[in-house]
């Protein structure tokens, strides 16, 4: 019996087909993941809740913003001058006031007590220097009557003892009697000498005695003064014309020496302090122009002083106001402020979108001309101020950018609805 022999085309062809069949699957499987991960990558966002910048050329100030409010620079602080109770409030914060303005008034009956007491103790030693000058009166006037006194028996004893002389040379005296009324006249010289030296003498001892009593009444008078300012001083006074800043007290409050009891502050030389972000600080140098807010005007000025202090990350920076205020303003007034840090020439900037660091690069999404594609480009940034931030390459003037934060995004390009 003859054998049939099979060819080996025959078993070769299946084989082909079986190849060509797997190909085609694994084909139709990449082309099919490739739909499908295209479908599920591709993202939609709509035009309502993006933000978008137009990319501009030109000057770009490089600006921080901050906020505070008005400070006045030349501020009283008023204290207790004396313990005390606050019986009477006639101000509030925020009224106007000059310097005779008063404040509030304190009670103290010690020291009303204790002034009585000097005024007493000053009229009793005016009383005494109105007393002694009377005495020294007396005293001088009793000299005096002596003085003319002896004067009087003088001239009568110069005239007896001329006569007694002519009596004495014819003989009708004896020469003894004359001797007499010589040597009383000589005595009563002597004695009005004497009298003309004590008054002499007495009043240098008035003078002095005045001086002692003067000085007595002027110590008397300094004490009641004292006193007298002291309980003055408890009329609580503006002391500067300006506003009322802050009254800590309270009526009926006990307050001791030295405690604070209110603040004026003048208003003729207000300056704005405005809190900054230590970060955003670096940047400010004084005399940087500013533009302050005090709504709804808006005023020229410059930076006076950058406190070093650093508190809760925050740097307070005193800023002169160039321009008169008007009248209306007053310390403690909110305001805002935008430094400007630096001006540059002729660049490309773009509002400064979130979460940004001075020369960085970042992603963003380039608007298509008709707002329904974006594609993802990379921009070197330059410098930046609080709203703009300066673009040194990735884009160019015209173009339009997605500023919000889509970071979270992997995606080369989005569309938009």
């Amino acid at each position: 019996m003859d054998k049939i022999k099979q060819s080996p085309s025959g078993l070769a062809m299946p084989k082909n087909r079986l190849m060509l069949v797997v190909l085609a699957t694994i084909a139709g499987v990449v082309l099919l993941a490739g739909l499908v991960k295209s479908a599920v990558h591709q993202v939609e966002i709509s035009r309502a809740d993006i933000l978008i910048g137009e990319v501009k050329q030109g000057e770009l100030q490089l600006k921080v913003d901050g906020f505070g409010e008005l400070y006045s620079e030349q501020r009283q602080l008023l204290t207790a001058v004396n313990a005390g109770i606050v019986t009477e409030i006639l101000q509030k914060p925020g009224d106007r006031v000059t310097a005779d303005t008063v404040i509030l008034r304190l009670s103290n009956p010690e020291l009303e007590q204790r002034l009585k007491t000097e005024q007493q103790n000053l009229a009793s030693e005016q009383a005494n220097l109105r007393k002694l000058r009377v005495e020294q009166k007396r005293e001088m006037l009793t000299e005096n009557s002596n003085l003319i006194e002896l004067q009087s028996e003088l001239e009568i004893a110069s005239l007896k003892r001329k006569s007694k002389q002519q009596l004495q040379q014819q003989g009708i005296i004896s020469k003894l009697e004359f001797i007499e009324t010589e040597l009383q006249e000589k005595q009563l010289a002597n004695s009005i000498s004497l009298a003309q030296s004590r008054i002499t003498q007495l009043k240098e001892i008035h003078a002095e005695s005045l001086n002692i009593q003067d000085l007595k009444v002027a110590q008397q008078q300094d004490n009641y003064d004292n006193v007298k300012k002291m309980v003055e001083d408890m009329n609580v006074k503006a002391g500067q014309a300006g506003i009322l800043q802050t009254l800590p007290v309270e009526l009926g409050e006990s307050v001791s020496t030295g405690m604070e009891v209110a603040s004026v502050g003048r208003i003729d030389n207000l300056i704005a302090r405005i809190q900054i972000s230590q970060v955003q600080a670096t940047h400010i140098q004084p005399g940087n122009p500013v533009s302050i807010k005090i709504w709804p005007d808006s005023f020229k000025g410059h930076v006076l002083r950058i406190d070093p202090m650093v508190k809760e990350k925050m740097i307070s920076v005193d800023v002169a106001i160039d321009q008169t205020l008007p009248a209306s303003v007053k310390p403690n007034q909110d305001v805002s402020a935008e430094i400007i840090t630096k001006t540059i020439d002729n660049t490309l900037y773009v509002k400064r979108p979130a979460n940004l660091s001075d020369n960085s690069n970042i992603y963003l999404y380039r608007l298509s001309d008709d707002y329904k594609q974006a594609t993802r480009i990379q921009l070197t940034l330059g410098e930046m101020s609080s709203n703009q931030v300066e673009i040194l390459q990735g884009a160019e003037a015209g173009e339009r950018l997605i500023i919000s934060d889509l970071t979270y995004l992997n995606n080369d390009s989005i569309s938009i609805i």
